[in-house]
């Protein structure tokens, strides 16, 4: 089975792209490009499908234009998912570094557990792992108890997981790695791996979302993110009950 690979790549990183295509051809993986949506270009006023006010109380600060192209890119590669033939379709970044045996691992992956939405395959942080099932290549797929994860480089979907994961989060009210995982709140079947399947390539170290100190000059003052530090807590609680399910 052919896992197609659908990589977001904005028009001004073509490199990042070149030197992907390349990688997944001496592999002989099938990938295809998704031309991201480049949040720096649009004005504020031309967003859509976003609830500025709700981010702002759930994640006490501002939205960077970074970001808003990343979701809405998200959102493409779903629909691009959708579309194709193929039940499975793996969304990645273009800053993921590919390996020789990350098709062999993916299959082993819908094998273990064939019904699922989506699969998260890389994170920053891995704590309080409840494990469901364990590949044949050693894998391990589960769900945490402490999150968020971080990151949204890559993941797996199912054709009906991509259909289902785009008509949940359509309007962006939080980033897309913390609104993929919320899977509690969207009703989606998510799980995790243990141990990221991609690593990242050197195009990892400058970032197309947020330059610089960009996150640190949109927080707000602390008195303003009370209510986010209760929308973290209670989201705790619920990712904590839904692990254990």
């Amino acid at each position: 089975m052919t896992i197609p690979l659908l990589v977001i790549n904005l028009k001004r990183s073509r490199e990042r792209w070149s030197d992907l295509e390349q990688a997944a051809t001496s592999l002989g993986i099938d990938v295809r490009r998704v031309e991201g949506i480049d949040g720096a270009v649009i004005d504020r006023e031309k967003w859509v499908d976003v609830k500025p006010a709700s981010f702002h109380r759930k994640h006490g600060r501002v939205i960077l234009p970074g970001e808003y192209g990343c979701y809405r890119s998200h959102l493409r590669a779903l629909e691009a998912a959708a579309e194709l033939d193929a039940p499975y379709s793996t969304i990645v970044e273009d800053d993921v570094a590919l390996s020789a045996d990350i098709t062999i691992r993916l299959q082993a992956i819908t094998e273990a557990i064939p019904d699922f939405d989506v699969i998260k395959l890389v994170n920053h942080r891995v704590q309080g792992f409840v494990r469901k099932a364990r590949t044949r290549e050693g894998d391990e797929i589960g769900r945490t108890l402490h999150g968020p994860l971080g990151s949204a480089a890559a993941y797996l979907v199912s054709k009906q997981g991509a259909v289902k994961l785009r008509r949940a989060l359509a309007v962006m009210e939080l980033p897309w790695d913390i609104a993929l995982e919320r899977y509690w709140a969207t009703g989606v079947r998510f799980h995790t791996v243990r141990r990221n399947l991609f690593a990242f390539s050197a195009h990892r170290g400058v970032s197309t979302i947020s330059p610089g100190a960009a996150y640190a000059e949109t927080k707000f003052p602390a008195w303003r993110r009370l209510p986010a530090a209760v929308f973290r807590l209670q989201d705790y609680g619920w990712r904590c009950i839904a692990a254990l399910q």
